[in-house]
């Protein structure tokens, strides 16, 4: 695969995943409710116990909604890391493409002036100093 069609495809990628993040725990819920009801359980998030101890009488404690602390605790904490990780392959990709781009499409590499070509490889070279051009 060539590095721009690579890069665009990665670009995509992430695109999506950021508007799935912001719209995408919708569908996933009525996904897991389908799931649920297919397999005769009841499809609620149960709340996490809180553990009691000794306060002040202040009946204004807060007490979190189950599906909102798994939206938060869950699913955005699993799909910030895959944007993470797209991040870090589309800036790789970059990288390479940059690096070794000239190369891959023939026409514009036989088309490619001397001193384009030579400025190409000289900072390839210089990349890798172990490669011999």
């Amino acid at each position: 695969m060539q590095p721009d069609v690579a890069l665009s495809q990665l670009d995509g990628l992430i695109h999506f995943m950021q508007k799935y993040r912001d719209t995408g725990c919708v569908s996933v819920k009525a996904t897991a409710t389908e799931i649920a009801s297919d397999m005769d359980t009841e499809p609620v998030i149960k709340a996490t116990r809180r553990v009691k101890r000794k306060r002040d009488e202040n009946g204004n404690e807060y007490t979190p909604d189950p599906e909102q602390v798994s939206i938060t605790d869950y699913f955005n904490v699993i799909v910030d890391q895959a944007l993470t990780t797209l991040h870090t392959r589309f800036k790789q990709t970059q990288e390479f493409g940059n690096m070794f781009g000239f190369l891959f499409d023939l026409t514009k590499l036989c088309e490619m002036e001397e001193t384009d070509l030579q400025r190409q490889c000289t900072r390839l070279s210089d990349a890798h100093p172990n490669l011999r051009i």
